[in-house]
């Protein structure tokens, strides 16, 4: 059996192909945040680069029951109702710009698409991945039998990366299709108010989304390599 004092040491996922362009550590993401976006700034701001070094340092040497609560009460928790509030926002500034802004439409058609997304993919971790991870997790600590651990979790974390690879492309599209982030009124406080929390979003989800690829899911997939390899030397010649 492993024991909890055996260190995980950090693994970082290689980034799949197509990963939008500056999505590392203290990259574009507050020039982005910052495009038309400072008069409305949210909980998704960005930080500066050198907090989010040390907040990145922070979830390693944290545990997966630790970052499982902090994705399902702060990440989702948060998102859920900013999705809610900008499917509004999107609805209200496409009536306002209706006719003489075509990019507005499909601004609000992308929020949607979005919001189907995460919504989906929220449900699935919370009721179907977190919970094997957790388990997984409690075998390598020794508080429940390896031989009862769920199998196949490559094969769950590699579905979840990809689906934030998805996403990914949809924030990009819509980043495009948004000119930036750019509101199409400037003198309008729900157009800049809007377009703001498009693009903490865009920041916070990606950085979010860090968390999970690059430190949760390579950790619980090397505790369940190891819980393996030890199944393995116990099992009789």
């Amino acid at each position: 059996m492993i024991h909890g004092n055996d260190t995980v040491g950090p693994i970082i996922l290689a980034e799949p192909s197509g990963v939008i362009a500056g999505d590392r550590i203290g990259s574009g993401e507050e020039a982005v945040a910052n495009n038309g976006a400072a008069a409305g700034r949210t909980q998704w701001a960005s930080p500066s680069a050198k907090a989010e070094l040390q907040v990145f340092r922070d979830w390693r040497s944290s545990t997966c029951e630790f970052l499982i609560l902090r994705v399902l009460k702060k990440e989702h928790a948060e998102l859920r109702a900013e999705i809610h509030h900008l499917r509004t926002l999107a609805a209200a500034s496409a009536g306002r710009h209706h006719g003489n802004r075509p990019d507005i439409p499909i601004v609000a058609e992308l929020v949607e698409e979005l919001t189907a997304e995460l919504s989906a993919h929220m449900d699935t971790e919370e009721t179907t991945v977190f919970p094997a991870l957790l388990e997984v997790e409690l075998a390598y600590v020794g508080e429940m039998s390896a031989s009862t651990a769920p199998r196949g979790i490559g094969h769950l974390l590699r579905n979840m990366s990809e689906e934030h690879q998805r996403t990914r492309r949809t924030l990009a599209h819509l980043r495009r299709e948004s000119h930036g982030f750019n509101p199409p009124s400037t003198d309008n406080l729900l157009d800049r108010q809007f377009y703001a929390r498009l693009a903490n979003l865009y920041c916070g989800l990606r950085r979010d989304f860090r968390l999970e690829n690059a430190v949760l899911f390579p950790r619980v997939a090397q505790m369940e390599s190891e819980l393996q390899r030890g199944a393995m030397r116990q099992r009789p010649a």
